[in-house]
C-alpha cells in the first residue's frame, strides 16, 4: 500500500509540474492573452518613456506557423512569461535592443488597431519593459502583423505600428545581423 501511495504522490507531482508549464498554451491558442483595450485615446497613458532601463526579451515559435515546437519550448526550454506569452529566459541585451526602444518610445509609432491580418494572427516576437521612477512600460511586439500590446499602470492597449516604424525595427535587426 506504501508503494501505491508514493507512485500516487509521484505521479501528482508530475501533472502539477506537465499543468504548471503547459499553461500558458492556453492564452495561446484560445487568444485569452490578447484581452486588450482597443481604444486608441489611451496611447497617452501606456506609451513607453523616451528614457528609462530597457530589457527586452525574445519570443518564442509562432503559434500558426509551428505550434508543435512552441508546445515543446514552453514545455521544456527555460521561460519567462508576460502577460501570457512566452519569452526566452535570457534578456537580449544589444545595441539593437536600444536603437528599436528608442523608435517605440515615440508616440508617433503607434496607429490604432486595424483589425486582425491574415498572417497567422498575433505572436509577441519581442517582448520590451521600461523601468523609470520605480514604474514600467511594457511592449509586447509581433512583427509579423505590425501589432503591439502596450501596457502601463493597470491599463492595456492593442494597436498596430506604422508602416515606416516596421520598416525602422526592420533596418535596425538587418543592420545588427
Amino acid at each position: 500500500m506504501q508503494k501505491r501511495r508514493k507512485i500516487k504522490i509521484a505521479l501528482g507531482i508530475v501533472l502539477f509540474i506537465l499543468v504548471w508549464r503547459a499553461w500558458p498554451m492556453i492564452g495561446v491558442f484560445t487568444g485569452s492573452n490578447l484581452a486588450t483595450s482597443e481604444d486608441f485615446r489611451l496611447i497617452d497613458r501606456v506609451s513607453p518613456p523616451p528614457s528609462g532601463t530597457v530589457v527586452s526579451y525574445d519570443g518564442f515559435s509562432h503559434p500558426g506557423w509551428n505550434p508543435k515546437r512552441l508546445c515543446l519550448e514552453i514545455l521544456i526550454k527555460p521561460r519567462r512569461i508576460f502577460h501570457g506569452h512566452a519569452f526566452s529566459h535570457s534578456a537580449t541585451e544589444t545595441s539593437t535592443v536600444t536603437k528599436i526602444a528608442a523608435v517605440l518610445s515615440d508616440q508617433s509609432s503607434f496607429e490604432p488597431w486595424r483589425g486582425e491580418k491574415a498572417c497567422g494572427g498575433f505572436h509577441a516576437d519581442r517582448y520590451f519593459r521600461w523601468s523609470k521612477d520605480s514604474k514600467t512600460w511594457e511592449v509586447l511586439l509581433c512583427m509579423g502583423c505590425h501589432e503591439a500590446l502596450l501596457f502601463h499602470d493597470g491599463q492595456s492597449l492593442r494597436c498596430d505600428i506604422s508602416r515606416e516604424t516596421a520598416q525602422l525595427i526592420k533596418n535596425v535587426e538587418k543592420e545588427e545581423g
